[in-house]
């Protein structure tokens, strides 16, 4: 029994698509959450203020990590697609000429 892997190519860059567009997603509610709830914290003022600025930047680091990652993620897959259809094109080629 031959043992092949079956790549959709096409399936596999609208993954990477979707992916990216979530992240966009991803980093503008992170900052428009981040506006609103400085915003707020600002009104609020003394040890609440304090508290609100810590949280703010716990945030704030947590979406870079989580962005970051993502961002491995998309340029890794991106990376494979590319590699992946290299060794097709050839494969492809040794069979048509």
């Amino acid at each position: 029994m031959a043992e092949f892997l079956d790549y959709r190519f096409g399936e596999i860059a609208a993954t990477n698509e979707v992916v990216r567009q979530r992240l966009a997603d991803f980093r503008t509610t992170l900052d428009d959450f981040k506006t609103t709830y400085n915003r707020l914290a600002a009104n609020w003022g003394g040890t609440a203020a304090e508290g609100a600025v810590q949280v703010s930047e716990q945030l704030d680091r947590f979406g870079l990590h989580t962005a970051d990652i993502v961002q491995r993620f998309l340029t890794e897959l991106n990376t494979h697609l590319e590699e992946s259809q290299a060794v097709e094109r050839t494969n492809t080629g040794l069979f048509t000429t």
